[in-house]
């Protein structure tokens, strides 16, 4: 009977751990970042890129659904939304972006030739206000990528605009 209780401890302590674990870190990719490093970190077909990082800390992006952010009248989001995080070396979240950091989607076939018409645009959610903010997207690499240069951490969506 004692080491029957002794198991049941031990695998409520393990399964108590592994959640706070997981409850810590959360979904998606995890990937440190130097001071001063250029690196691009992606995740599926989005991602974000680094210019001589201002800060050192760890990057987490994810993808989601639309869970409920739906795109302004005129407009559907293509892919899942790509949600950005960034920590401190000390573990601070933050949230407003100082230096040269870009959050960039692949494009499909269809989503190149509506970037070539003006027709594609990368959009933030603005969680204060609860609406899209449009994003100055640039074509990369013969418009195969979307990117745009980003104010915050926070969730990004790819959106095609209806004539």
């Amino acid at each position: 009977m004692k080491n029957g209780k002794k198991i049941i401890l031990i695998a409520l302590a393990l399964v108590l751990v592994a959640s706070t674990i997981l409850a810590f870190t959360g979904p998606g990719k995890w990937v440190p970042i130097k001071k001063g490093q250029t690196t691009a970190v992606q995740l599926g077909n989005a991602g974000v890129a680094f210019t001589n990082s201002f800060y050192a800390g760890t990057v987490n992006l994810y993808r989601m659904s639309d869970s409920g952010l739906h795109p302004p009248k005129y407009f559907t989001i293509t892919q899942p939304l790509l949600r950005v995080k960034f920590y401190d070396k000390n573990w601070n979240k933050i949230t407003n972006v100082t230096g040269a950091v870009y959050v960039y989607f692949i494009l499909g076939r269809e989503e190149q030739a509506a970037l070539r018409a003006n027709r594609l645009q990368i959009a933030f959610y603005d969680e204060w206000n609860g609406g899209w903010k449009l994003c100055s997207t640039q074509a990369l690499d013969g418009y195969t990528r979307a990117s745009c240069l980003i104010k915050q951490f926070g969730t990004y969506a790819l959106m095609f605009r209806d004539p």
